[in-house]
């Protein structure tokens, strides 16, 4: 969680550009930036992630926050990247080398989603996948929709469950445990409270009658300057991909 309280990956209401950008055109963006770093260089990498971060500080999201709400993430890439090292055939320092750009490449991914769910409502997200849906057949794009604002709406609430289980496991001097021990105990803690909170909103709404089939108050609506982003962030993942 944030230090002013709000969890992160959570949407945080503003009047920027990217704010009022359409969703539909930011994922497609996020979808088309994501693929073309799946092949991009160590330079590429870099240029991109440095217009990550000055898209989302344009956007009011802060480069430290964003680091902070991603650490546990930061840790697994570097854990990642050191076992790439350390079993590449080709010897330590290529696949030191190798390991550090597919995770810069994750890392850019990462920041990318993180802008766009503090962009954009789950409300608008769920409308934009409806809107892609739609036309494929025996599909249900409404139940997909649901599922992906839900999705939008709970992954916040995990932070904010590590949160608790740190200051549960403090409370109880947990933290003269071993490193191992206190990770694994955290792990296990979150994991447990997330699923039991999964099962209270799962049985909420039902109780509640919920249905996907309910119409929607919001509706998108597309402008020009979404055709520009679109084409801009198009623009870029050819550069990525070329160079």
């Amino acid at each position: 969680m944030s230090k002013d309280g709000r969890a992160g990956f959570a949407y945080r209401d503003a009047d920027t550009f990217l704010h009022t950008t359409d969703a539909r055109a930011k994922l497609v963006s996020l979808v088309v930036v994501s693929l073309a770093l799946t092949w991009a260089s160590a330079m590429a990498t870099a240029a991109v992630g440095v217009l990550a971060y000055a898209v989302a500080r344009s956007a009011g999201v802060r480069g430290r926050e964003l680091l902070h709400d991603i650490r546990l993430v930061l840790l697994i890439l570097v854990v990642g990247a050191g076992a790439r090292a350390l079993s590449d055939p080709e010897g330590l320092a290529a696949g030191a080398a190798a390991g550090t750009v597919a995770a810069g490449r994750f890392v850019v991914i990462i920041a990318l989603a993180y802008v766009l769910s503090a962009t954009t409502r789950p409300s608008d997200v769920r409308l934009a996948v409806e809107s892609f849906l739609a036309p494929v057949p025996f599909l249900n794009g409404k139940d997909w929709g649901t599922m992906f604002a839900a999705a939008a709406r709970f992954f916040p609430l995990v932070s904010d469950e590590v949160r608790r289980v740190r200051e549960a496991r403090r409370a109880r001097l947990g933290d003269r445990q071993g490193r191992y021990t206190r990770v694994r105990s955290t792990a296990f803690g979150v994991l447990t409270r997330s699923f039991r909170r999964a099962d209270t909103l799962a049985l909420a709404m039902e109780s509640r009658g919920y249905d996907s089939r309910r119409t929607s108050l919001r509706s998108l609506e597309w402008k020009v300057t979404d055709t520009a982003f679109v084409v801009a962030a198009s623009g870029v993942g050819v550069l990525v991909y070329v160079f």
